[in-house]
């Protein structure tokens, strides 16, 4: 069972997964040796995997884009193929209603956008709308911070 003591420790991780034991022992009142069975039972249960989160405009690709696909009919899978061959892509979703794919996708030139868009249409899409990101106001907030917990904290705590 994950207790509210757990959700704090995970909000602080999602706040800042570099923090040493010693410190996340400070600030979340758990000794660090209760720390570090809490994160490897995480890590079995809870944590897909630790990544790196990029930023992606210092690597030249200035364009972030959120690309809604809807595929012509009978070729959903021709269209994700091509999506997944795709270097720009970040992140796909199966949506439902009109379209059929959300896409995340990182661009350097207004031409990759199109060449890209152009891809899909050969390859079985229907219609491409691309959105372009004009800032970027909220990422990785869901669980982040440890003064939420009371408000992701139910009657029934979470299990694994």
């Amino acid at each position: 069972m994950l207790g509210e003591k757990d959700l704090v420790v995970l909000a602080s991780l999602r706040e800042n997964a570099r923090e040493s034991l010693t410190k996340l022992s400070r600030q979340t009142g758990v000794p660090v040796s209760t720390l570090y069975d809490k994160l490897q039972a995480f890590k079995r249960h809870v944590v897909q995997r630790f990544t790196v989160l990029l930023d992606v405009r210092k690597l030249g690709f200035t364009l972030r884009t959120m690309v809604l696909v809807k595929a012509e009919p009978g070729r959903k899978d021709e269209v994700l193929q091509e999506v997944r061959r795709q270097i720009w892509v970040n992140l796909v979703q199966r949506v439902n209603g009109e379209y059929d794919l959300l896409v995340e996708a990182f661009f350097r030139e207004m031409r990759d956008v199109e060449a890209f868009r152009e891809a899909l249409l050969t390859h079985g899409a229907e219609r491409v709308d691309v959105l372009y990101t004009v800032e970027e106001v909220l990422r990785e907030h869901f669980f982040s911070s440890k003064e939420l917990v009371p408000l992701y904290y139910a009657d029934q705590p979470a299990s694994f």
